[in-house]
Parts: C-alpha cells; sequence; structure tokens
C-alpha cells in the first residue's frame, strides 16, 4: 500500500481535497532546523469567516493554533500586486 492509499484511507476525502487546495493556494509548510514541521496558511480579513471554518475543519486532524489577526506590510500592494 503506498501512501496515496494510505491517506485515502485513513481521512475524508473532502479533508484531503481542503489541504491539497490550501497547499496549492495560501497554505504552506515550514520546516525548521529542531522543530516539528508546520502547516499554516493566511487569508485577508475580509476571509475571516473562510479562515475559521478551515480551521475548525483542520483542528480534528492537524495540530493548528487558532486564527489570530495579524498585520502585514506589503510595500508591493501599494505598486497593485496582491
Amino acid at each position: 500500500m503506498n501512501h496515496t492509499d494510505i491517506l485515502l484511507c485513513n481521512y475524508d476525502h473532502k479533508l484531503l481535497e481542503m489541504l491539497t487546495g490550501k497547499l496549492l493556494g495560501d497554505g504552506n509548510i515550514t520546516i525548521q532546523k529542531n522543530r516539528k514541521p508546520r502547516f499554516r496558511f493566511g487569508h485577508s480579513i475580509k476571509d475571516r469567516d473562510w479562515c475559521v471554518h478551515c480551521y475548525q475543519k483542520f483542528a480534528d486532524f492537524l495540530p493548528l493554533n487558532p486564527p489570530k489577526y495579524r498585520r502585514v506590510i506589503d510595500s508591493r500592494i501599494k505598486g497593485g500586486f496582491s
């Protein structure tokens, strides 16, 4: 049995789809020396409800901290990038 089969047998398909979508979009996994890998995702404040919804779906399966607001100043936004 390969890794994909193990995931599909042990986890809900919708959960795996959400996780894949987060990693392809606004999520990432960071790995720091002498620490466990960390999954995180970010949204704008206008998407707060979606962020909380995703957190609630993942919280039973992944050790995540609750969402918190963090203001990010990015000079590129003034230039029209987002």
